[in-house]
């Protein structure tokens, strides 16, 4: 048996030959996985070469089949050998693949994509969001732990929101576990700072809306006016700063609120180690050794092959949001503050996604493995520029109101 792969206009093409028994029908599904990993939504399987194919050959056909449709793509069976005909009819499984093989010819004809951040997928141009800053952001500024307070946030379908927040009903309950939070469509994560420092998370269900007490929080409430996706080719990314450019050029306004679900090239950010309640008076937390304690950062590019929700705001003035924002790039003209959680990695689908399905659906079925504050990580020697994504969707909408809370 033999398989080779190559890339032909927007197909992918596999070629197998020799007899597709169960070893190499393993094998076989490795490569398709490879594939579908690497965004090839759009495969043939040539199979003129096949001799004899076996149940766990079909098996394999059925399976790869049926996941390309579940995210937009396609499965093309081309050039079918007689035996595979064969047993594809013997097996009632013709009908199912006949119009795969006879369209093969007009998908091969098509342009590639090379790859790039796309037009909007949808319009609504009335669409906004109202934001609401609440507590500060730089709390190792206050005069001592005592001086820091929280306050509630829901975290309901229509909220998008970031800060330091952790859940429980009061601030005594929550005071030795803030971290880093970000609520998106109903969902909401955070990591905590104490012993535990695994991820947690809630999901909206019925009459249950996840409850968190924040000492800062950025809550972004509304709809979201344009959604665009991207996608890059061979070992090509597209850099946060990109994409945060794209969402100020869409929204044709100085601040956005931006959502998004993307395949990870590579993270760069930072999370609390400790609680800001257990700050001391007069502790300066990015002194050395101190901010060891305080704070972790990625050494270098993280979580590559994994799966992000990112959420934040970005915009042209830094103290729009309270302060919190910093430059996305070395240019300095754009500002940020976003959070990202990670997860398991799975296929996105091609084309429009539902936003709180997809968004309640990885928080389900998905592990969480953290929560991070993205930067644009600029030192010298030792930083690891600013985070970078292989294909995604994004969802934005412009900032048109904007309350600040305690601060």
């Amino acid at each position: 048996m033999k398989i080779s792969s190559s890339q032909k206009g927007n197909i992918f093409e596999i070629q197998v030959s020799g007899r597709l028994d169960a070893y190499w029908s393993g094998l076989l599904d490795t490569e398709i996985e490879k594939a579908v990993h690497g965004g090839k939504h759009k495969i043939a399987l040539d199979t003129s070469g096949v001799e004899y194919i076996s149940s766990a050959g079909l098996r394999i056909l059925l399976k790869t089949n049926n996941r390309l449709k579940s995210l937009g793509g396609k499965f093309i069976i081309k050039n079918p050998s007689a035996n595979v005909i064969e047993i594809l009819n013997l097996t009632g499984f013709g009908d199912l693949f006949r119009e795969s093989i006879s369209s093969s010819e007009d998908d091969n004809n098509n342009n590639a994509d090379d790859g790039k951040i796309s037009a909007t997928l949808e319009a609504s141009p009335d669409n906004y969001m109202k934001c609401t800053i609440s507590g500060r952001a730089d709390f190792w500024n206050a005069k001592d732990a005592g001086s820091i307070s929280s306050d509630a946030l829901e975290a309901s379908e229509n909220v998008f929101a970031i800060g330091t927040a952790a859940f429980g009903d009061r601030h005594e309950s929550c005071k030795s576990r803030y971290g880093e939070f970000i609520a998106a469509a109903g969902a909401a994560a955070y990591l905590p700072t104490d012993n535990a420092k695994e991820a947690d998370y809630m999901i909206s269900t019925g009459d249950f809306i996840p409850k968190l007490h924040s000492i800062f929080s950025i809550k972004c409430e509304g709809k979201f006016s344009r959604v665009f996706n991207f996608e890059q080719e061979k070992t090509e990314t597209t850099a946060m700063s990109e994409i945060c450019r794209r969402a100020l050029e869409l929204t044709s306004s100085p601040r956005a609120s931006l959502m998004m679900i993307a395949e990870i090239d590579g993270l760069s950010g930072a999370f609390l180690r400790k609680s800001p309640c257990e700050i001391k008076p007069a502790e300066n937390i990015f002194a050395f050794p101190n901010i060891r304690e305080w704070l972790s950062f990625t050494p270098e590019k993280a979580h590559q092959g994994r799966l992000a929700i990112v959420c934040g705001v970005v915009g042209s003035e830094r103290e729009d949001f309270g302060g919190s924002m910093k430059p996305v790039d070395m240019k300095n003209d754009i500002s940020a503050h976003l959070h990202a959680a990670v997860f398991n990695y799975i296929p996105l689908r091609q084309g429009k996604l539902e936003l709180s399905a997809a968004v309640k659906g990885l928080f389900s079925e998905e592990k969480i493995h953290t929560v991070m504050h993205l930067i644009n990580d600029n030192r010298i020697y030792s930083g690891a520029g600013e985070s970078v994504f292989s294909r995604g969707i994004c969802w934005v909408s412009p900032v048109k109101e904007i309350i600040r809370k305690g601060l």
